[in-house]
């Protein structure tokens, strides 16, 4: 198998070489996310803290490496980008859906 595109938002440090998606003509990300949730109604420094402390972590040189190391390259959004790309996506699948709507599941129909 060969790969021909990837579909992160950028070029990955893993597969520099590799063009994404959009720079071959298809509006599309795929990558994968994670993200952190706390109880709602956490305090507003709180909530600054543990931003800052997973920033922090995320930017470490040596938790980079080690998460290059195992394939998970580490891409940093804040609360407020997180969100944004979240939403985005759903925006850009319920397109998809309506376009190849045999490829829904139907677990998923509201």
């Amino acid at each position: 198998m060969r790969n021909i595109g990837q579909f992160s938002p950028a070029r990955t440090n893993l597969a520099p070489d590799l063009p994404t998606g959009r720079e071959q003509g298809f509006d599309i990300e795929l990558s994968s996310l994670r993200g952190l949730a706390a109880p709602k109604g956490l305090p507003p420094e709180i909530r600054d803290r543990l931003v800052k402390a997973v920033a922090s972590a995320a930017a470490d040189p040596e938790f980079q490496a080690l998460a290059t190391k195992f394939f998970a390259p580490l891409r940093f959004l804040s609360p407020g980008d997180f969100a944004r790309v979240i939403q985005e996506a759903d925006i850009q699948f319920k397109q998809l859906w309506k376009r190849f709507p045999g490829a829904r599941s139907r677990r998923f129909e509201k």
